[in-house]
């Protein structure tokens, strides 16, 4: 792989409304993105680290960016396994970028062999990658495209959200609640919330607690518990071999390069945990890429992926619309934007 020329742009854009969760709020996003090319192809990237998520911000992101294209040498033939090798060295502290120059070289080289992302990475992926809906204030409970739903916990009182969910439920019965807690609760109060919501279909709920430990995971190991924020605990992995989750929630944009990430896509299949990829709020690039990754998995789970869940404007207009269920990567080339 001869890399030719490298450069990148940085943009600021609004969310369609302000996100809330049980400790922050978003109402926009900045973020980098990157282009490789080389003398046929362009290959593109999407690094955006999100506020209470990531170690790194938009400033580390650049500086790591510059250094790693002074690093580069342009017009010298690269084995790909060595750039990437090469890439990962450089952005160790930085992982967002790590996964957006990843993206961009696994771009290039798809392109290359006139196939998708997701195939140069797993022969037989997934197709079809099904999306799961997101809860927002003045939503439309009639406009529910799937019987999956993540609702935000701990933003309004509990009665309030008691109200609410209930009434999603005689709406839709069939839906199954993700309840989405970013670690709101202290063990007992979480319990007594958990029991108020009983009557509901409860698929999972997600980082529910403050105080995370083993003990205190075991203490609530009767229910379905999925992890977001807390995968990089070094405790991580003991968890998953006492079975004290069943749910990974994954966020590649910030979770750092392709090879950490289906490393951990590995390591949850062999243990019978779950995964949902979810959207770290990154645009249309980075949105596509995790598209690719969420199609390696085995089992044909809902993702929360989808973009214009978050967005009414785009640096990059996405290949899917509002109302799809789901996108098809079948007949793509590269990341397919």
């Amino acid at each position: 792989m001869r890399i030719k020329k490298i450069y990148y742009d940085q943009y600021d854009i609004n969310l369609g409304q302000k996100l809330k969760n049980s400790k922050q709020s978003y109402d926009s996003r900045q973020g980098i993105i990157v282009y490789f090319e080389n003398e046929f192809h362009k290959g593109k990237g999407e690094a955006a680290p999100l506020d209470g998520f990531s170690q790194e911000n938009i400033n580390d992101v650049i500086w790591n960016l510059e250094s790693l294209i002074s690093a580069i040498e342009l017009n010298i033939n690269y084995e790909f396994q060595e750039l990437l090798d090469f890439i990962a060295i450089h952005c160790e502290s930085c992982p967002s970028l790590h996964f957006a120059i990843d993206t961009a070289i696994y771009d290039l080289e798809s392109q290359k062999n006139n196939c998708s992302l997701a195939k140069l990475i797993k022969t037989d992926h997934r197709n079809n990658i099904r999306f799961s809906d997101f809860y927002l204030p003045n939503f439309n409970l009639k406009e529910i495209k799937s019987n999956f739903l993540k609702y935000k916990i701990g933003i309004n009182s509990i009665k309030e959200d008691l109200i609410l969910l209930n009434q999603i439920s005689k709406v839709k019965p069939s839906i199954n609640f993700r309840i989405d807690a970013n670690q709101a609760f202290e063990v007992q109060n979480f319990k007594k919330l958990a029991d108020k919501l009983k009557n509901l279909n409860i698929e999972y709920y997600e980082e529910p607690i403050s105080n995370l430990s083993t003990k205190n995971l075991k203490l609530i190991s009767n229910y379905n518990i999925a992890l977001d924020e807390s995968i990089s605990n070094p405790k991580f992995d003991k968890w998953i071999k006492d079975k004290l989750i069943r749910y990974v929630i994954l966020k590649p944009s910030i979770y750092g390069g392709f090879k950490k990430n289906l490393e951990l896509i590995e390591k949850c299949n062999s243990n019978n945990i779950k995964i949902i990829f979810s959207s770290g709020l990154e645009t249309t690039i980075g949105n596509m890429s995790t598209i690719h990754l969420a199609a390696t998995i085995k089992n044909p789970e809902f993702h929360g992926i989808n973009i214009h869940n978050f967005y009414t404007k785009f640096n990059i207009q996405p290949i899917y619309s509002k109302n799809q269920k789901e996108i098809c990567i079948k007949n793509i080339i590269g990341l397919g934007v």
